[in-house]
């Protein structure tokens, strides 16, 4: 691993390259499992704002810390499975006042990949959507998911190989 491993977060409206977060990276003994990262880590949390602005921030990432491996933060709209592929636009449950457009997901995606990098979309493995009895049939609930202000998100379910062979397939 490089001396300093950048954590880079989405620039919000105002924000410049100069005050995102670098963090000190954790020296290993042994090789490091990601050896296969083509660089560093950084995610996209904003997903209303203009393909050309999601694409300067992805460039900016790029050009400035070396970000190559770009996790999409929040940018799914339920946890049962991903927005209908006709859909436009969505709300995410996490964050239901921010709208995510499927134009501005697709051109940052693009983006990262002209770059040489790779897109993640982070999904909770063991998140269902709270009461999907269809998707949820033959699985244990152990808990739904409360946010600390109150607002119930997710039913947890018991993550085993079961449960990522059922989940998996829709996300792909």
């Amino acid at each position: 691993l490089d001396a300093m491993s950048v954590v880079v977060g989405d620039c919000s409206e105002g924000t410049d390259a100069s005050e995102l977060f670098v963090a000190p990276s954790v020296t290993q003994a042994s090789p490091p499992m990601s050896s296969s990262l083509l660089g560093h880590y950084g995610f996209l949390g904003h997903y209303h704002i203009s393909r050309a602005e999601i694409r300067d921030r992805v460039r900016q990432m790029v050009r400035h810390f070396g970000v190559k491996e770009f996790q999409f933060y929040d940018a799914f709209e339920r946890y049962s499975r991903p927005p209908a592929s006709d859909l436009q636009e969505w709300k995410c449950v996490v964050s239901p006042d921010s709208i995510i457009r499927r134009s501005t997901v697709e051109a940052a995606t693009e983006e990262v990949r002209i770059a040489g990098g790779r897109s993640w979309l982070y999904v909770q493995a063991v998140g269902s959507d709270i009461g999907d009895v269809e998707h949820q049939a033959g699985f244990e609930k152990v808990a739904t998911f409360t946010l600390s202000a109150g607002t119930a998100i997710f039913d947890v379910m018991v993550p085993n190989a079961a449960w990522g062979a059922h989940i998996a397939p829709a996300w792909e």
